[in-house]
């Protein structure tokens, strides 16, 4: 009787967690659609790729830091994600993931309102750092390349109004990360 129920409960509990999963999925990449063939966008998850492949597959777990201008002015920073302690797991864990840094000085409070609503709906793992002359967001993209490729396009169409044609991107090697243990 016992294995019956337990069963029985552990089939319920199996179809609730994938209930959630699904509930959740949908709300991310809402509107994914929108920009999917912007040419914005595939510049961005080839850079992205780039990275993914160049310091954590043919140098394993290298440091790295992509700055994304527009105009000549600095928005927006991807960087290896054990730089920020908010994103790792314990003071030992120095695993390849993408962390996208956004500080908010320049921006207006519009923008960063539209730019929290748009975090909250795309992404699991957020971080804002509100300390007066120092705030930003931090954002977990894990080795996620498309996600990465469209959330950045999101956030630069939706939130700074950027167009492609301003945008610049540059990369810099790091070398090895200085959080590693030998």
């Amino acid at each position: 009787m016992e294995f019956i129920l337990g069963a029985i409960f552990g089939f319920v509990c199996f179809f609730f967690v994938r209930y959630l999963k699904k509930q959740i999925h949908e709300k991310k990449g809402v509107k994914s659609k929108e920009y999917k063939n912007m040419p914005f966008k595939e510049k961005l998850r080839d850079t992205i790729r780039h990275i993914v492949f160049e310091y954590n597959i043919k140098r394993k777990n290298n440091d790295f830091l992509l700055n994304i201008y527009f105009d000549g002015i600095q928005l927006m920073q991807i960087m290896h994600r054990s730089h920020f302690p908010e994103l790792c797991k314990s003071e030992y864990d120095v695993s390849f993931g993408l962390a996208l840094y956004i500080p908010t000085k320049s921006m207006s409070i519009n923008q960063i309102e539209s730019l929290k609503l748009l975090l909250h709906e795309e992404s699991e793992i957020i971080k804002h750092v509100d300390g007066g002359e120092i705030s930003y967001f931090i954002v977990d993209l894990g080795t996620r390349i498309r996600f990465g490729g469209y959330l950045l396009t999101r956030i630069i169409k939706e939130v700074f109004n950027e167009q492609e044609s301003k945008m610049s991107l540059k990369l810099f090697s790091e070398g090895e990360l200085p959080y590693q243990l030998n």
